[in-house]
């Protein structure tokens, strides 16, 4: 079900407000010990070590209906800012999410389409922009061709966390006679997923395929556990990513840092300060 301009406005007008009122501060109230499941409402990210690019994220807000993901916010370094809005099928399955600017502009638009039980296709303005498969006995992720980036990404899992991630700079359709280009994950035994209530862990791998959602690409790829150490390869270069996170009472990650470095030098740094729903605000 699509919104009305009426609610779309409603939306708006709460999201930035939050961002512009620093809505989301730390609850410094001591914690319980209870077993509590939280469901992420923004994240701010902070950048050292490399000047981020103009368009760069500074922060993201998450609201929710029903269960399901309603809409993201987005700030951008630039103090321009965008609005995603989801809808869903009448079995719950995402099938379109609308961009738009502060102004209400539509930008651009997604639509899933359902080709067969393990194949989806994705279109971007009404022209075809993803080619998506799904295991043959599961509802995980298998492959995502981009066809906006000219890539092919294959996904295996242990456990039902992403294991292993193979990104190629072509499109083809199986992994034979393919170069071999890595990401390997690993996990921490005590932290939870910032994502682990509310979204499939196919859901996110795709949304991270989307050009117009610009949480950092490799900052949750399990809807269990946090990330602990992660290794990329591409064609020119060898990139490590080290996770540091720190957990609040509920070991759900409040700061997520992720640290690149290429032969042990390290070029880059995002630290990402999470709130959730729940946590104190003025409101």
């Amino acid at each position: 079900m699509r919104l009305s301009k009426t609610t779309y406005n409603c939306l708006l007008s709460v999201l930035f407000i939050l961002s512009s009122c620093g809505a989301f501060e730390e609850d410094d109230t001591p914690g319980t010990g209870e077993l509590v499941e939280q469901i992420v409402s923004s994240i701010e990210l902070e950048y050292n070590l490399a000047d981020p690019d103009g368009d760069a994220l500074r922060a993201i807000f998450y609201t929710y209906d029903s269960n399901k993901l309603l809409s993201v916010g987005q700030n951008f370094i630039n103090d321009s800012s965008s609005f995603m809005l989801f809808s869903y099928d009448d079995n719950d399955l995402l099938d379109y999410i609308e961009v738009s600017n502060v102004q209400g502009t539509i930008l651009h638009n997604y639509s899933f389409t359902k080709v067969t039980d393990k194949r989806s296709l994705v279109l971007k303005d009404g022209k075809p922009y993803m080619n998506v498969a799904y295991h043959s006995n599961s509802d995980l992720l298998y492959s995502v061709q981009n066809l906006g980036t000219n890539t092919t990404t294959f996904y295996t899992y242990e456990d039902g966390n992403l294991a292993q991630k193979t990104i190629f700079l072509e499109i083809i359709d199986d992994l034979d006679n393919a170069p071999d280009l890595r990401s390997v994950y690993s996990y921490s035994n005590y932290g939870t997923s910032i994502f682990a209530t509310f979204l499939p862990l196919s859901s996110i791998l795709i949304l991270n395929e989307i050009e117009d959602y610009r949480l950092t690409n490799e900052l949750s790829t399990s809807t269990h556990s946090v990330n602990d150490v992660n290794r990329y390869f591409t064609r020119n270069d060898s990139t490590k990513i080290e996770f540091r996170s720190i957990l609040n009472e509920y070991t759900y990650p409040k700061t997520i840092s992720m640290i690149y470095s290429i032969q042990d030098s390290a070029f880059h740094q995002i630290i990402h300060s999470i709130s959730y729903v729940g946590d104190s605000s003025p409101f």
